[in-house]
């Protein structure tokens, strides 16, 4: 028994959008619990009902006093930890368009 290409095609359109609803809700998602994803967050009370909602999160181990200097520097002319001529999107800028931020690729002993 042979399919036709019209079942074919919609056999396998209707996998691709399946498998896309699936990847695309874990990458909304990307590493946050789910006591993570449901709290609220300052700013929530502004946008009740959002329309897409994503709470990505990492594990750093280490503690607030590690990690709390290398935050503060994050961000144009701030010693950011990357290294140097990184391109980086920057908000406001036309769309698409990759912008080199310089920095000196250190971390400032501040």
């Amino acid at each position: 028994m042979t399919r036709s290409p019209r079942v074919s095609f919609l056999l396998m359109s209707v996998t691709v959008v399946a498998a896309a609803a699936v990847l695309r809700r874990g990458q909304l998602r990307w590493g946050a619990t789910h006591t993570e994803i449901s709290t609220l967050l300052a700013g929530d009370e502004v946008v009740p009902e959002p329309d897409l909602t994503a709470t990505r999160a990492i594990t750093i181990h280490a503690g607030v006093d590690d990690v709390w200097p290398w935050i503060v520097q994050l961000g144009q002319g701030r010693g950011c930890p990357r290294p140097r001529n990184t391109p980086h999107w920057r908000p406001n800028s036309a769309p698409l368009v990759a912008t080199v931020l310089p920095t000196d690729g250190q971390i400032l002993p501040r």
